[in-house]
């Protein structure tokens, strides 16, 4: 009974000693802060951070997309601002070389096929040296030239004294295209032509295009500065000797003449041209003969500082009162009224145009040709006073015989 006592009073000190140690061990946790509530406390401060990391994958992925799409633009603004011109839908020319051996190949008897083509310009061009031939637009019919904001100069074109006459008996065309032909489709963009000069006898005469049977031109975003023409003006057709001397006539900035087409001129700049011939000089376009041209073929066109001299009262069948048909500041047309007010109030300007009345005098400079100084000037505002009216009245009272 003793040993079982002893027994029992062992066990009860062993587990009051047990639960001693477990508070003094929980006393000891919570003096040093180790308990399981602290380590909810930074569970829970992990889980409050939780978002803020959130926030920043999505700033991250905020800025990935920024950046992919930033870069998706940068690459777009690259594509468009360095085209892809490796086609072969086009022609590429880097130096005066290359559009020197495009001339050869357009002009040249080998077979070549330029039909929608698109001939683009990587560089400014200088042909000073060369000699351009007007190219045969019958070789390329279907073709655009897009100068990217370039320049052509000093494009030299000189016919001297030759009188080419087409197959079909007509004067051919002087200029960078000589003749566009009926059902063609020709456009010009984005190139500016400076320091041209033509030398052309008996041809019509436009830096851009000499003349076209009917096809169409486009003209846009075009700039000629610079031009001169030297037509010739002593005419004499009467003189068997010499078949009348050849001459130029139908002379302008973009193009000389026109059978047909329905041409278009938007934002077209002629500036400093000094051009002469026998008549239908004008700052755009010399002569339209087919009555597809008005004012709402000219789009914020411009015509800035031009002498034109001509010389058709050589003959007397060309009068004075005929200057309003034959020298114009845009074009000349085979109607009897002048179309420059109309142009005008269309949103198209010019300034500073003078026409010299080649034989108004016979003073000359040091080098036997008449000064243009000593000529009988007229302006613009000698062409702008007609009404359809006053021009029916005029042409019926003409005296064609003096």
């Amino acid at each position: 009974m003793k040993n079982f006592r002893f027994l029992v009073l062992c066990l009860s000190l062993v587990a009051l000693l047990v639960l001693g140690l477990v508070a003094c061990t929980g006393d000891e946790g919570a003096a040093s802060g180790t308990s399981t509530e602290p380590a909810k406390s930074d569970t829970a401060s992990a889980t409050e951070k939780t978002p803020d990391a959130d926030t920043d994958t999505d700033t991250d992925a905020d800025t990935e997309t920024d950046t992919a799409a930033a870069t998706a633009s940068e690459t777009e603004t690259s594509t468009e601002s360095t085209p892809d011109f490796s086609g072969k839908d086009y022609v590429r020319i880097s130096s005066a070389e290359d559009l020197m051996a495009f001339n050869r190949a357009v002009n040249g008897d080998e077979d070549v096929d330029f039909d929608d083509k698109t001939v683009v310009l990587l560089n400014d061009i200088d042909l000073a040296g060369l000699e351009w031939t007007s190219l045969d637009g019958a070789r390329i019919p279907y073709i655009t030239f897009d100068g990217q904001g370039h320049t052509i100069r000093n494009m030299t074109i000189n016919y001297g004294l030759n009188r080419d006459i087409d197959p079909e008996g007509l004067f051919v065309g002087a200029g960078f295209i000589g003749t566009v032909p009926a059902s063609a489709e020709v456009t010009f963009k984005n190139i500016t032509f400076e320091d041209t000069k033509i030398v052309a006898r008996e041809r019509h005469v436009g830096c851009l295009v000499g003349r076209s049977l009917g096809g169409a031109c486009t003209f846009e975003n075009v700039t000629v500065r610079n031009f001169t023409v030297d037509g010739w003006c002593d005419y004499n057709n009467a003189s068997a000797d010499t078949d009348g001397y050849p001459i130029a006539f139908r002379v302008a900035g973009i193009m000389g003449a026109s059978w047909g087409g329905d041409h278009t001129f938007t934002n077209v700049t002629v500036q400093n041209i000094n051009i002469s011939g026998f008549h239908n000089l004008a700052g755009i376009l010399g002569y339209d003969a087919s009555g597809l041209i008005s004012e709402y073929s000219f789009e914020n066109c411009k015509v800035e500082g031009a002498t034109m001299v001509f010389s058709y009262f050589i003959s007397k069948t060309y009068t004075p009162s005929r200057l309003y048909k034959f020298c114009a500041p845009f074009y000349n047309s085979a109607k009897w009224v002048d179309m420059t007010d109309a142009i005008v109030e269309n949103g198209n300007t010019f300034s500073d145009i003078s026409f010299y009345d080649w034989t108004s005098t016979e003073e000359v400079d040091e080098y036997g040709n008449k000064k243009v100084s000593a000529m009988t000037e007229y302006t613009a505002d000698n062409f702008r006073s007609w009404t359809q009216e006053e021009c029916d009245e005029r042409e019926g009272k003409l005296n064609y015989a003096e």
